[in-house]
C-alpha cells in the first residue's frame, strides 16, 4: 500500500483503515515517549549519539532518583539542550538527586504546560517550586475523618 496523508495527524503515514472509514480515533499530543533511561548515556560516546537522535523535539521530563520522581520539567527547546546541558556536569544543583529520566515528547506548548502541571500535582515527591494551577480539591473534615477509620 502506498502513503497517504493522515487526516488525523496531518502527516504521511502508510494506509489507515480508521482514517479511511473516517472513524479516525482522536488526536493524541504526546508524540512518544522514554520511560526511565539512565543518566549514565550522557556519559557514554554511543549514549550521547541515541540521545541527540532522540532527543531532538520539546518535552516534558521526569528526573528520577532511583524509581521514585524527584523533578518534573519542561523545555520548548529540544530536549537534549535542556537536561543534556546539566546531566554531566557534577557542579549542577540537581545532578547528585537524579539517576534516571524520563521524556513525554510534546510540540503543542499548551499541552505541554498542561502536563507538567498534572505530573507536578500527582507527585508529592517532585521537588517542584513552581505550584500548578490546577484546583486542588481537599477533603473536608468529615470526609478525612470517615475516611481514617477505614484505613487498613
Amino acid at each position: 500500500m502506498g502513503k497517504i496523508l493522515c487526516k488525523s495527524q496531518g502527516v504521511a503515514v502508510p494506509e489507515c483503515l480508521s482514517c479511511l472509514s473516517g472513524k479516525s480515533k482522536s488526536v493524541w499530543k504526546t508524540q512518544r515517549f522514554f520511560r526511565m533511561w539512565p543518566r549514565a548515556l550522557f556519559h557514554l560516546k554511543e549514549g550521547k549519539r541515541l540521545l541527540r537522535a532522540t532527543l531532538s523535539e520539546p518535552a516534558v521530563y521526569v528526573l528520577y532518583r532511583d524509581d521514585t520522581p524527584y523533578y518534573i520539567g519542561k523545555t520548548s527547546k529540544p530536549l537534549i539542550k535542556r537536561v543534556g546541558g546539566h546531566a554531566p556536569k557534577p557542579n549542577w544543583r540537581r545532578y547528585n538527586f537524579w539517576n534516571y529520566f524520563s521524556t513525554f515528547t510534546i510540540k503543542d506548548e499548551r499541552h505541554r504546560d498542561e502536563v507538567e502541571a498534572i505530573l507536578i500535582s500527582a507527585m508529592p515527591t517532585a521537588a517542584n517550586s513552581s505550584k500548578p494551577r490546577i484546583p486542588r480539591m481537599p477533603l473536608d473534615r468529615w470526609e478525612r475523618n470517615s475516611s481514617m477509620r477505614f484505613k487498613s
